[in-house]
């Protein structure tokens, strides 16, 4: 997918009183595995889990406490380009941000779209990725025990997951659209059509990862997934890498509706 160059838009972030972290590269992140081993073996084809066995891995990255900094700045911001949203029992809530806390504690997960522009050991992350991927970002989610946020569905993205804290049991099935486009993808609603395909034999056999603090999993585009938490509660930061954004395809689609917007 990766067959056009676009330069990264450069967000504003907002000051961090933390101090940089020693950022991680790429390699490091998907250790034991060679990053030419990943591209040709993994990317876009099959999921891959790294076990670490060091829950510490990410501490210096984001925590529990971390998080709560964010949101507060969520809520203090007028011109952040992400939102928080709230789940319970795979259905979107409405609430307001002074009752977050109460909704997570009657069981609502709590998601931060684009939390890398509130926290910068986050964004300089996604800077540092760049060396492998032309944008990165970083959506956040924290589930309480015994919870399903959001039902089985599909990405028009890649995405690297790091588990921050606690624990997060994930069943990854195959792809029945191959690499989609954002109106291709599945379980966010759409036609019946769309969602017959998320039915067990268009699936093949599912993939059940428990990620444990400091785990890393990357989940291919079109992949279907879907993730629940068990005794534990769970942070983890997705980087979303939006590969169906930087396609020939979509390039020519752009330019096509510019022709018939502006002559």
């Amino acid at each position: 997918s990766w067959n056009v160059k676009f330069w990264p838009q450069i967000h504003k972030i907002m000051a961090s009183p933390s101090p940089s972290p020693t950022l991680f590269t790429f390699t490091q992140l998907i250790h034991p595995l060679p990053p030419a081993t990943f591209f040709q073996n993994y990317w876009e084809t099959q999921p891959y889990h790294v076990q670490r066995n060091n829950p510490l891995f990410y501490e210096k990255l984001l925590t529990l406490i971390d998080l709560h900094t964010i949101l507060l700045r969520a809520e203090a911001s007028n011109d952040w380009i992400g939102d928080v949203l709230y789940f319970k029992d795979k259905k979107q809530l409405h609430i307001q941000p002074h009752e977050k806390y109460a909704a997570y504690l009657q069981g609502a997960s709590i998601v931060v779209n684009h939390g890398d522009k509130l926290w910068r050991p986050l964004n300089e992350l996604c800077i540092g990725l760049r060396t492998e991927f032309h944008h990165v970002f970083t959506n956040l989610y924290l589930t309480p025990p015994n919870s399903q946020a959001v039902p089985k569905h599909t990405d028009d993205r890649d995405t690297l997951i790091l588990q921050v804290e606690g624990e997060k049991n994930w069943i990854v099935y195959g792809s029945p659209v191959r690499l989609p486009f954002t109106d291709e993808m599945l379980g966010k609603g759409g036609p019946k059509w769309k969602e017959d395909l998320l039915k067990p034999e268009h699936l093949g056999k599912p993939l059940s990862i428990t990620l444990v603090k400091g785990d890393l999993l990357y989940i291919p585009r079109g992949f279907v997934h879907e993730a629940s938490t068990s005794s534990c509660c769970s942070l983890h930061a997705t980087f979303a890498i939006p590969t169906s954004d930087f396609t020939w395809s979509e390039h020519f689609f752009s330019v096509l509706i510019d022709i018939i917007s502006f002559g």
